[in-house]
């Protein structure tokens, strides 16, 4: 049986894979590391995005490097405590509310911060699968309890 993560032991989790993949970086001078390094994939960025990308291409077998600005993983992700926008979520569904990616759309286009529509667009029809891919390939739980309407 798999065991669940939540946000919080996946965030600890991150922060360590992090760390442990940057410490040659800051235990050396630029100028004694050597860059010809071979990778299959180089991700740039700790936050959420960056972290799944890192593990999506670890679990087809190619080689990740993974690299961070700043001194602890995390990002915007961090700032956000986890959370995560899905419309059309089972759990929306089994508390009655109704959305769909064209509201999602919507309402993130009418809030201004990320306006054009077809990002929004892209981001509500693939948040769905996104938040299911976390439950089934990291093992998050997410909670019934824990959903909030922010922004819109």
């Amino acid at each position: 049986m798999t065991k669940k993560l939540s946000r919080r032991e996946l965030l600890k989790a991150s922060c360590a894979l992090s760390a442990t993949a940057c410490l040659p970086l800051h235990s050396a001078n630029a100028k004694d590391i050597e860059w010809d390094e071979p990778w299959d994939v180089i991700v740039v960025g700790a936050g959420a995005a960056g972290l799944c990308a890192a593990v999506a291409a670890r679990q087809s077998s190619t080689s990740v490097l993974l690299i961070e600005k700043m001194p602890e993983a995390g990002g915007n992700s961090a700032i956000c405590t986890g959370d995560m926008a899905v419309c059309g979520s089972p759990i929306q569904k089994l508390l009655g509310i109704k959305d769909s990616p064209e509201i999602m759309a919507a309402d993130l286009v009418r809030q201004g911060v990320v306006s054009d529509p077809d990002r929004c667009r892209f981001v509500s029809e693939n948040c769905l699968a996104a938040w299911r891919w976390t439950i089934s390939e990291l093992g998050m739980d997410w909670s019934p309890n824990a959903i909030q309407f922010d922004l819109g």
